[in-house]
């Protein structure tokens, strides 16, 4: 694994948790 593929993994996973925390926010704001 070189530093790039592992920037890559990092933003992909940093996307993954923010979309997601955003979409869980926004869904427990909707009861």
């Amino acid at each position: 694994m070189d530093a790039f593929t592992l920037g890559m993994l990092g933003l992909l996973i940093f996307f993954t948790v923010v979309t997601g925390g955003s979409l869980y926010l926004y869904h427990e704001k909707q009861k």
